[in-house]
């Protein structure tokens, strides 16, 4: 079960999978749960795109990426401000083999754009 990301089960498996890994691995092995949260915001990521019609260019920096969404009015400052936190909380926990601090704080920031995705994206929808 996801718990935290339950909302998402429906409207986007696929993120409810990596969803539901992260959480599985939070307390036994944070690298792998650390993994599955970078799996879910680079799948967030490309959704966004996809919600807007747009094609998914991986562009080397992941901070481009959302430069761009940015810089066309898809997302706000502050939900980029969000993307990058997650990505710099990310890059962290890889950095010292997995931590359990860092780990939740990247899934709290997952939760916070899952949350927004949902509202922007999905909600109509259900």
């Amino acid at each position: 079960m996801a718990l935290n990301f339950d909302f998402l089960e429906y409207s986007n498996p696929e993120l409810y999978e990596l969803g539901s890994k992260m959480e599985a691995n939070m307390f036994t092995d944070h690298k792998a749960s650390a993994q599955y949260g970078s799996d879910f915001l680079n799948a967030l990521l490309k959704a966004v795109y996809a919600k807007e019609g747009m094609n998914y260019v991986y562009k080397s920096f992941f901070t481009k990426n959302m430069d761009e969404l940015e810089q066309k009015g898809i997302i706000s400052p502050e939900i980029q401000q969000k993307f990058e936190k997650a990505k710099l909380l990310r890059d962290y926990t890889f950095e010292r083999n997995g931590s359990l601090d860092r780990t939740l704080a990247l899934r709290s920031t997952l939760v916070e754009l899952a949350a927004w995705f949902f509202n922007k994206y999905e909600r109509s929808n259900n």
